[in-house]
């Protein structure tokens, strides 16, 4: 009879910490989603960048329209990209990659992390766009904010290796460039 008591003890005991844990659970996703929903877009893409690695049960991607994100608790949301702007992620790479057409945030993962690298894009017309030292995040891309639109040419340069490609902003384009071989 002790026993029986014991054990029951026991089972609702975990049973209570399993409700709690999981009301935490809960209100951390809410409190999530609070935060981010009252940001502008490209903080809220920081904020995705960091969640990747601080809760990577939580899903973020970007398209060529919005940031998306969806939380295990079920709730989604969608930030809007500017109308005259558009989101890029750019992985450049020596020896893998993966095939990628919309940058997940959450789970796209490129070579070089937290690299330094020498980025130049240059407009149809011949004119330099930007031209710049940039550095990738620790998921191996480097993250762009390009006008809408519009079509580059781009060269990147690391240690003493480039590689050179066109880059499109339209609504049909890529926001996740996987294909940035460097030789």
């Amino acid at each position: 009879m002790q026993l029986q008591r014991i054990i029951r003890f026991i089972i609702i005991t975990m049973a209570i910490c399993f409700v709690v844990s999981c009301d935490d659970d809960e209100k951390d996703y809410n409190n999530l989603y609070d935060e981010i929903e009252k940001m502008e877009i490209k903080q809220a893409v920081l904020l995705a960048n960091m969640w990747k690695y601080e809760y990577p049960e939580v899903t973020s991607f970007v398209d060529t329209k919005e940031l998306n994100i969806s939380f295990p608790n079920g709730r989604n949301l969608k930030i809007l990209l500017p109308e005259n702007e558009i989101y890029v992620a750019i992985a450049p790479y020596e020896t893998y990659t993966h095939d990628c057409r919309v940058h997940y945030i959450s789970s796209c993962e490129a070579e070089l992390t937290e690299s330094e690298f020498f980025i130049k894009l240059l407009r149809d017309d011949g004119t330099i766009f930007r031209e710049q030292e940039i550095y990738s995040l620790k998921n191996g891309f480097v993250e762009l904010w390009l006008p809408k639109n519009e079509e580059f040419d781009v060269e990147i340069n690391y240690k003493d290796k480039s590689c050179e490609f066109v880059l499109m902003t339209y609504e049909t384009s890529r926001t996740c460039i996987t294909d940035a071989k460097l030789d």
